[in-house]
């Protein structure tokens, strides 16, 4: 009877250390295939006119950009602010090149999209980008 519990013990021992190397292991990080969840921002109209005060990429340095500015997928978060404030709000979208948006298609069984705060551009060029973002913002600020 000791030995059958020893062994129990042991064993259920053994099933939680898996469990638990299983959840805390890091493998290659994988890129979502869509934006999963967007984080809707404040409406700007609230804020007023705003300005972007920070912004940054998860995996990159935005002054340098991605390893390959024509194959790249990833989340961008702005922090903004009404113009003469500190107080900030964080708006989340992701920019991606057409192909990396191809291969998330090919990926996957259906053949089209909806994805709301996704910006696209040919190329990875922080000034298109934040352009794109100062536009929707103004969007905003007007109630659209």
């Amino acid at each position: 009877m000791k030995i059958f519990l020893l062994f129990l013990i042991l064993a259920t021992l053994m099933v939680f250390v898996r469990l638990m190397s299983l959840r805390f292991r890091r493998g290659p990080e994988v890129l979502p295939r869509f934006p999963p969840q967007i984080v809707s921002p404040t409406p700007a109209r609230i804020l007023g006119p705003t300005e972007i005060k920070n912004c940054w990429f998860a995996a990159f340095d935005h002054r340098q950009g991605p390893p390959d500015p024509k194959n790249f997928y990833e989340e961008l978060t702005v922090e903004v602010a009404s113009r003469g404030s500190s107080d900030t709000r964080t708006v989340h979208a992701y920019v991606a090149s057409p192909s990396a948006v191809l291969t998330a298609l090919g990926d996957g069984p259906q053949d089209y999209t909806f994805a709301r705060n996704l910006i696209v551009v040919a190329l990875f060029d922080m000034a298109v980008i934040l352009r794109a973002v100062r536009e929707q913002l103004r969007e905003l600020e007007a109630g659209n």
